[in-house]
């Protein structure tokens, strides 16, 4: 199954034909436990000019191995995925054929660019749904309040910050929903979730922080009515600034 909410009209993609011009080498931020959701690592420069949300199994050996890590180091310990080469559209679009279903990659733990350690080679990633995809294009708007995309199952729940215009930041929490909360059922979720943080300005000197006790206005797409939320911020797995401060280079 595979779900578009946030999609933006991507070209569509050419399967492993190379001249695709989304191909590239798309890492992602790996995050969950019972469920394991990858978000893409995006830049304002093609070929990563895409935030992607996706809902994944992964081969037994590599979520045997995953598990262990979470278990020695804590489940908001950073893990990230380095897949072979891919044209990132073919997630939701491909011609000829259906939507990519499965990639395989390295499983790291700790940033794969950045001084992490490779504990799975060749692991084989399976796409249960894809949750939010979206281009990030010079004609988005960027909202002037702080917008979050709310992830997750059950109990285990993220928020990803909904990326639009640099200078802009990607920065992925964990969260839970207070008992005075609006119910959001697993189908909202996978329909995809935004909750916008009223009055609080779009910068990232604003972000949301660890500890945090916050209210919300939740909108899941299709529906035509808001839910009050109420959440705690548990803690911020990944943060970044750097690589979204550059203007589009298309």
């Amino acid at each position: 199954m595979n779900n578009m909410p946030g999609m933006h009209g991507p070209a569509p993609g050419s399967g492993a034909d190379d001249s695709n011009s989304t191909m590239g080498t798309h890492g992602m931020l790996l995050v969950g436990t019972e469920t394991i959701y990858l978000s893409h690592l995006p830049m304002f420069m093609s070929p990563h000019n895409f935030q992607v949300i996706l809902e994944v199994t992964l081969s037994d050996d590599a979520g045997r191995l995953l598990g262990d890590f979470q278990a020695h180091f804590g489940s908001a310990s950073l893990f990230t995925f380095k897949p072979e080469d891919f044209a990132i559209t073919d997630l939701v679009s491909r011609d000829p054929g259906e939507p990519l279903t499965s990639f395989t990659g390295d499983l790291y733990h700790g940033h794969f660019e950045r001084g992490g350690d490779d504990i799975a080679k060749d692991a084989v990633v399976h796409v249960e749904n894809v949750i939010h995809f979206g281009e990030l294009t010079p004609d988005l708007t960027k909202p002037s309040e702080l917008v979050y995309l709310l992830f997750g199952k059950g109990q285990e729940l993220f928020l990803a910050h909904l990326i639009s215009q640099p200078p802009d930041f990607d920065q992925v929490l964990s969260i839970q929903l207070g008992t005075a909360s609006a119910q959001v059922t697993d189908d909202d979720l996978l329909r995809g979730v935004r909750a916008t943080f009223l009055g609080r300005p779009n910068t990232p000197h604003r972000r949301i922080k660890p500890g945090e006790k916050l209210a919300a206005q939740g909108h899941v797409t299709g529906a035509h009515q808001f839910l009050d939320l109420q959440l705690e911020v548990l803690a911020e797995i990944y943060v970044e600034e750097g690589e979204l401060s550059k203007s589009m280079t298309m």
